[in-house]
């Protein structure tokens, strides 16, 4: 929770420090509102996943391990594993409708971003990485620790398009 304040933080005032500029007309619009919380609304649920999946290696590992003192108090893995799968299902949802309403805002309207904007493939890649994540856990089975390393992966990911694209 203190990385997201953090990181929230940091991308606020690197938003307040951009001069405005000519493609800033259609942010006033409640719909690139609504496509913004969307998109990171998404992210935020790749962001639970990540914590979500690094609690379960870490629990899995100390049961592996036998480290058993103070175990009882953390959750179990199969709780775990659920959890990491809604948590990457409702941040895929949410990262979907926004990508949906930010095709339809792009095809309506000048002043968005274009087709080569490093922010918009990099939405897709993490949309495509975890549609292939959701995908293989419904259909061939991924859970446990495969799910959590992929969840973690993709994170990562998604953090290295941030601040490239930042």
């Amino acid at each position: 929770e203190p990385i997201l304040v953090g990181l929230v933080i940091v991308l606020l005032a690197a938003a307040l420090m951009e001069p405005p500029s000519e493609q800033s007309a259609g942010f006033e619009s409640p719909w690139f509102v609504l496509h913004f919380l969307l998109i990171f609304g998404g992210y935020a649920g790749m962001a639970l996943s990540f914590a979500v999946s690094a609690l379960f290696l870490i629990v899995r590992g100390r049961l592996k391990n036998k480290q058993l003192k103070e175990l009882a108090r953390l959750p179990t893995l199969d709780s775990l594993d659920q959890l990491n799968f809604r948590t990457q299902a409702l941040g895929f949802v949410a990262l979907t409708a926004g990508i949906a309403m930010g095709v339809v805002m792009a095809l309506s309207g000048p002043g968005t971003r274009g087709v080569g904007d490093l922010t918009v493939w990099g939405s897709i890649a993490v949309w495509l990485w975890y549609s292939g994540g959701l995908h293989a856990r419904l259909v061939l089975g991924w859970r446990g620790r495969t799910g959590a390393i992929f969840g973690l992966i993709g994170f990562g990911g998604l953090g290295l398009i941030l601040c490239v694209a930042a």
